[in-house]
């Protein structure tokens, strides 16, 4: 028989010596409330020895990228851009190899332009607060690692980009376009973007381990993480924004289907690294059964959200270190033991 959730739960952060860990269930089918079900375990400050509870808020690193991905989407549900746009057309003063991506390819992870979190001194200066064109230009710079469309690659750099891109149409601030036209809607009160000056309810500390030792983790300045892993939020309001995805609350269900549409590059090097893209999602199979979603990780912080869409079911993993390997087998493998 299938271990519970909560065992499940308990069996993982004994492993990894998780100091918190939160998860939850998601029907997608009960957009009124799709959680079935979900639960908290050990501490949101080891310090202060606080309990986690299920409305902590945690950093999700990389699962911005899919808010990001859906920001976009509505703009092109407004009729102000489209996928087929180039980054030339929305922002001034880019390299020429920069200018000619479209917002599809960078979507899929498929624009050559060189990843900055790979470059070397990006890590030397993640402790400070840089300007947006400080951290472009530690890449400007360099060759684009192949042609545009001709393989794929993770680019942080391009989603940097793509935040820009919804800041210049929609003349909003990143942050302000996803409160209007995510949060509020869906009564995400719970989610923004990463502030550390913020008086932020139930946020949790997160935790990295030096030499074996856990510690407090290092700040790391929102400025580097933007619309590339900025976002801050915890398991009900991720709960109704995957669930609204799967009911077209927010975007008609052609442009969701789009979106979870793969479509590989011309060295189809995805499929050899086991996985295919949609629009900011990644497509993979477990046991046979395809799924889509994405992993989150940053200093201090791990997360995963995944979907099963023939079963309707999403698992949400939060965890506030950054030791975490593969959080999306843990939520893998919550949703089976649901069998």
């Amino acid at each position: 028989m299938p271990s519970s959730p909560a065992s499940l739960c308990r069996s993982w952060r004994e492993r990894y010596e998780l100091p918190g860990l939160a998860v939850a269930l998601v029907d997608t089918s009960r957009p009124g409330y799709p959680l079935t079900y979900s639960e908290s375990f050990g501490l949101a400050s080891i310090e202060l020895t606080v309990p986690l509870t299920t409305d902590c808020v945690f950093e999700i690193a990389s699962i911005t990228k899919l808010f990001t991905a859906e920001a976009l989407m509505l703009l092109v549900h407004d009729g102000r851009l489209n996928l087929t746009d180039k980054l030339g057309q929305h922002l001034s003063e880019l390299p020429e190899s920069w200018s000619r991506v479209t917002m599809e390819q960078i979507l899929r992870h498929q624009s050559g332009i060189r990843n900055y979190t790979a470059v070397p001194e990006y890590w030397e200066h993640t402790h400070v607060d840089l300007p947006r064109d400080h951290i472009l230009n530690l890449v400007k710079d360099l060759p684009v690692d192949f042609e545009a469309g001709s393989r794929y690659a993770y680019d942080n750099t391009g989603f940097y980009l793509l935040g820009l891109v919804i800041e210049a149409v929609s003349q909003q601030s990143f942050g302000d376009f996803l409160q209007q036209r995510i949060f509020a809607p869906l009564y995400m009160n719970s989610t923004r973007m990463q502030d550390y000056a913020a008086l932020i309810s139930r946020r949790v500390t997160g935790y990295s381990k030096v030499e074996g030792k856990i510690r407090n983790k290092p700040f790391y300045s929102p400025t580097g993480t933007f619309s590339a892993g900025g976002l801050v939020s915890n398991l009900g309001d991720l709960a109704r924004w995957v669930a609204s995805l799967h009911t077209g609350t927010l975007l008609p269900t052609e442009l969701r289907d789009h979106m979870l549409t793969t479509l590989s590059s011309e060295a189809d090097n995805e499929q050899s690294e086991g996985f295919q893209l949609g629009l900011g999602w990644f497509r993979l199979e477990n046991e046979g059964q395809p799924f889509w979603g994405h992993n989150g990780g940053i200093l201090g912080f791990t997360s995963a959200l995944v979907h099963l869409p023939e079963r309707k079911l999403s698992a949400i993993v939060l965890s506030n270190c950054d030791w975490l390997e593969n959080p999306h087998q843990l939520a893998l493998e919550l949703i089976n033991s649901t069998n």
